[in-house]
């Protein structure tokens, strides 16, 4: 059961002030959450406003955290963040705009997790805190008047450790530190009514945990499991679309679009887990294939608007 309320209004002409609480009665972990939220925007003229926003956010376990690897769900809690971000937004001119966000979380009763192909298993409860660090810079307009167009780039550092320790924080599996975005979009002078665009995304890879094979001493057989201290970084991940569009307009109230695309242009390898094989009987180590995410492809889109 969930209820909220939220209150907007004025400290004086150029302060905005947006504040609200919100609470939340789940009955499988037996909790009362209380979530107060602030937002002020301060207008310093036509062309700068920045903002302060802060709040208390839970997330109650989900279907993934109440069938992983946990002894007993029951005893499961909600995971916590305390957000804290500035925010300027620039008006650099009629049509380009700079937004800038610096941020902060904090995380409270994390519950560890792995992931096995796309399936995140959750193991141990919660048991970990952390933090979230980071900004954010994009860079808006339009080339071609009507369509817009973006740059962004986005800077994280989110790290994690066993609750009430004092042991050195580690990376999360989430932390992807440098990430770049690319998206433009055109029309041919001569004829509006063909578009291209193009996107691009470049970033520093995601992490993901190592098998290792560990000795069964009841049954002197080696098995396979997860190393949940050691994560390791996917190589850098690339990709690049392209594609052109025409717009046909059959009648008044109908028209039609054709669309021809060049998926992932530069055939980049990028890596979506790996398969781990015991290559022999007698080895103790793993062999860690790569699983390719989708290569080089072309795409071919009709549709009919009326």
């Amino acid at each position: 059961m969930a209820l909220f309320v939220e209150d907007s209004f004025s400290l004086s002409p150029n302060i905005k002030t947006d504040l609200g609480i919100r609470f939340l009665k789940n009955y499988f972990t037996n909790e009362n959450l209380l979530s107060p939220r602030l937002n002020i925007l301060f207008i310093l003229n036509e062309k700068n406003v920045f903002n302060f926003r802060t709040g208390v956010y839970y997330q109650p376990p989900f279907f993934t955290e109440l069938t992983g690897l946990i002894d007993d769900p029951y005893k499961l809690k909600s995971q916590r963040a305390i957000h804290f971000s500035i925010g300027w937004k620039n008006q650099l001119k009629e049509k380009v705009t700079m937004n800038w966000e610096v941020f902060y979380k904090k995380l409270d009763y994390l519950i560890p997790f792995y992931y096995e192909d796309l399936k995140m298993i959750s193991v141990k409860g919660n048991v970990n805190e952390g933090y979230s660090f980071g900004f954010d810079v994009m860079f808006q307009g339009e080339i071609s008047n009507g369509i817009e167009s973006w740059l962004g780039y986005s800077y994280l550092d989110s790290k994690e450790r066993e609750m009430n320790s004092n042991e050195p924080y580690r990376r999360r599996l989430l932390d992807q530190t440098h990430t770049f975005q690319i998206f433009l979009q055109d029309h041919f002078r001569k004829y509006p009514n063909w578009q291209s665009h193009l996107r691009l995304l470049a970033g520093s890879g995601f992490l993901y945990n190592i098998r290792k094979l560990v000795k069964n001493e009841q049954t002197n057989t080696y098995e396979t499991v997860v190393d949940l201290d050691n994560p390791q970084v996917y190589t850098l991940y690339l990709r690049a679309d392209m594609g052109l569009s025409a717009t046909f307009d059959v009648s008044e109230k109908s028209r039609l679009v054709f669309t021809t695309e060049v998926l992932n242009v530069f055939n980049q390898y990028n890596y979506g887990g790996y398969d781990w094989i015991r290559v022999f009987n007698n080895s103790q180590g793993l062999k860690n294939i790569p699983k390719i995410l989708s290569k080089r492809f072309f795409n071919l889109k009709v549709e009919y608007y009326f």
